[in-house]
């Protein structure tokens, strides 16, 4: 069995490391095969950074895209799916606050980058059978019919901080 524990964070620097460490734990005592990810919401605390070096992998998903700009959503979306070599469950908000009008759009997309999903603007809830052999497969460099995307990462990779241009 193989488990991925996916926790999310937005400016959780007082928790995070705690967190982390007890799933690292509960997988190393059960002995179940799995990993830790951090989906970051944009912290500015630090949490990212702490949530990498108690052991998680720390995916940074900043969601709160206007309807002007949802390509880009869309784009990045993918991109990460596709660069960290997982299934991406990505929330976006949808609505609309003050004047701005947000995107909705809230999706699952596959390793490859392909939406198994797509909410559009509907607000609810929604799952998907995810195949997690497919996962170690293709990040396997056993097989050389895959691309095992993570194995050219320079450990450790830095966590980015803004201010960005």
């Amino acid at each position: 069995m193989e488990l991925t524990v996916v926790m999310p964070c937005l400016n959780e620097a007082e928790t995070v490391a705690t967190c982390v460490t007890k799933a690292v734990k509960f997988l190393a005592d059960s002995g179940v095969s799995g990993e830790v990810v951090v989906a970051d919401n944009g912290s500015t605390d630090g949490s990212q950074q702490l949530a990498a070096d108690a052991g998680a992998r720390v995916l940074i998903f900043p969601m709160a895209w206007e309807t002007r700009r949802a390509f880009v959503f869309e784009s990045i979306a993918a991109a990460r799916a596709v660069e960290n070599v997982a299934y991406v469950v990505c929330v976006n908000q949808t609505g609309t606050m003050g004047l701005t009008q947000f995107h909705g759009g809230s999706r699952i997309i596959d390793p490859l980058g392909n939406t198994l999903f797509e909410m559009g603007d509907t607000v609810g809830l929604v799952s998907a059978d995810v195949n997690l052999d497919w996962v170690s497969q293709l990040r396997s460099s056993d097989d050389p019919a895959t691309y095992p995307l993570l194995d050219d990462r320079r450990p450790p990779m830095p966590v980015r901080r803004g201010p960005f241009p």
